[in-house]
């Protein structure tokens, strides 16, 4: 437990800096949506590529939001496991 908390302390415990392109699943979409977007950056311009660039900004910042999310609520239900299974109601 100590090293847990310490290695959170000293910043070197941090989930979001995980390099995600270990996952081979992450690493194949990761590359294909690369070839489709330098596509589109081809193919459109003006207001449609202006569009298109707002469109995948708000949509990398759902997923970092969605990311937290679930992120603490996992944290959050992970306290409450360890916190119910030190804490018998029956044993008072």
């Amino acid at each position: 437990m100590k090293d847990i908390i310490r290695a959170l302390y000293n910043g070197t415990l941090s989930p979001a800096d995980k390099n995600l392109m270990s996952n081979p699943d992450i690493k194949k979409k990761t590359v294909r949506l690369v070839e489709i977007e330098e596509r589109l950056d081809t193919l459109i311009s003006g207001e449609a590529k202006k569009l298109f660039e707002e469109l995948a900004e708000l949509q990398t910042d759902i997923v970092i939001l969605a990311g937290e999310d679930r992120f603490t609520d996992g944290f959050k239900m992970g306290v409450r496991i360890a916190t119910e299974s030190l804490y018998d109601k029956n044993r008072r």
